[in-house]
């Protein structure tokens, strides 16, 4: 296997949406990115801690909008129509048709018992696209889980939501 690394010199610039592109083996040009602007977009959190019943999956009422461009995403705890889609509570409903990656992350914490299991799915129109399964055998009672789906969305239906569970050993809430 032989790896070839050249330097390339050149005096102009890429305008605004633009990327290097090798032409050949020799050459390079500027030509205009693909995919456009990635739009719609979101991040959502928590305004305060979540509280739940022991192993029972609760949706995460993210209500705090970092940021909403297109808005998409429905941070209230109701179903409305955001952009001609029905969306429901704490959801993303992008009105763009495209593939879409989505990131949860979650910090559980138990009450009175241990941290047996913690778990985080991603919801694509109601069903489990994703999860994260965290097992606790040394009894901590905190952890933190992140997990990644890259989602499919027909922009005029689908909407994607998260949702989190921990077992205590101890059978309290969280």
């Amino acid at each position: 296997t032989t790896l070839n690394l050249r330097a390339f010199n050149r005096s102009d610039t890429a305008t605004s949406g633009q990327l290097v592109t090798a032409t050949s083996a020799v050459a390079m040009d500027f030509q205009d990115a693909a995919g456009g602007d990635n739009l719609p977009a979101f991040e959502a959190s928590l305004s305060a801690n979540s509280v739940g019943s022991d192993d029972t999956f609760q949706q995460l009422p993210c209500n705090t909008e970092t940021f909403d461009v297109g808005g998409c995403y429905n941070n209230t705890g109701g179903t409305v129509t955001l952009n001609g889609i029905s969306t429901p509570l704490y959801a993303f409903a992008p009105n763009v048709s495209g593939k879409y990656l989505i990131t949860a992350t979650v910090q559980g914490e138990c009450g009175p018992g241990n941290l047996a299991e913690g778990q985080l799915v991603i919801k694509k129109d109601g069903t489990v696209i994703k999860q994260c399964r965290m097992v606790d055998n040394d009894g901590h009672a905190r952890n933190t889980q992140t997990t990644y789906a890259l989602v499919s969305m027909n922009g005029s239906s689908n909407y994607v939501q998260a949702f989190y569970k921990i077992d205590e050993s101890g059978g309290g809430g969280w």
